[in-house]
């Protein structure tokens, strides 16, 4: 199954390689029409799967959803308790993004998924559902039910060492702690999401640790160091070529208006505003945030 090998290798690669997904989609289209023909319903959901992601990460997100809920359909018909899990996180990340989706239709899907990998003992994936719902709770400010969720994802994603997803939800603490103005709490998580992302070799996530940390020491009024993190940020950002450049830009002018340097506020803020009107790409930091 040579192309289903190809288009899982491509889909797990980083978001700054979708320029390639497009010549991707063609063979998806051609090997799901090959599936047919065998009536494997597992091979076919895998390939739907695939399909799936690569038009999420082309910000698809009506078309990713349909051929991940047909690739749920025939996961279900098996049944395969895994491959189900899986995919609902799949249907899980697209809703996250999805315009559309209602707190309530992505607070149902992960607790689907959390059922799921509950049920097969899958620790990290049930850790991982935990990360997403206090993820979501936090984002519509049910602040006492997030912080509980992030606490209980934190110890069991520490206990299975899944460093990647441990990253990502000790930064998501960081700003948990910042939007409830516990600043060192807030900082102290910022700090650890940082390491973990430099051990692990995450540069995305490194410079989104970079990202919070920044936000977090202009709230402390430490506007030296809210520069330098800012300024660090934008240095992996553009070694890597990601277009992602607006939300550290507005927190440099915000920093730069704090200090009274006007001029250099202006410009980053109007620097900031062209990377958010041409940019495609989804910058998790609101301006709200930023700001506040």
């Amino acid at each position: 199954m040579p192309v289903l090998y190809l288009l899982k290798k491509e889909t797990s690669k980083p978001f700054f390689f979708v320029l390639q997904l497009p010549k991707l989609v063609k063979f998806g289209m051609h090997a799901l029409k090959l599936s047919d023909i065998t009536g494997d319903n597992l091979h076919r959901g895998e390939l739907f799967a695939c399909y799936g992601n690569i038009l999420f990460k082309l910000d698809q997100y009506d078309k990713a959803l349909k051929q991940l809920k047909a690739a749920l359909a025939l996961f279900l018909s098996e049944p395969d308790r895994e491959r189900v899990a899986d995919c609902r996180l799949d249907i899980c990340t697209v809703l996250g993004f999805h315009p559309d989706a209602t707190y309530a239709l992505q607070m149902a899907a992960i607790r689907e998924a959390l059922v799921d990998y509950d049920a097969i003992g899958d620790e990290g994936g049930y850790g991982y559902c935990l990360y997403l719902l206090g993820n979501l709770n936090g984002r519509h400010a049910h602040w006492s039910s997030a912080l509980s969720l992030l606490n209980q994802a934190e110890v069991i994603l520490a206990k299975t060492k899944d460093r990647q997803r441990h990253a990502d939800c000790t930064r998501s603490m960081a700003y948990l702690y910042y939007w409830t103005g516990h600043f060192d709490q807030a900082y102290s998580w910022a700090t650890s999401s940082f390491e973990e992302c430099t051990t692990i070799g995450d540069l995305t996530g490194t410079s989104a640790a970079f990202v919070i940390s920044g936000i977090i020491a202009s709230a402390r009024e430490d506007y030296d160091v809210s520069l330098d993190h800012f300024l660090r940020c934008l240095k992996v950002r553009k070694s890597m070529r990601l277009l992602s450049l607006g939300e550290v830009l507005e927190g440099m002018g915000w920093v730069w208006a704090k200090l009274k340097k006007y001029k250099d506020a202006r410009k980053a803020l109007e620097e900031s505003l062209r990377y958010y009107s041409s940019s495609n790409s989804n910058e998790q930091v609101s301006q709200g945030a930023i700001r506040a």
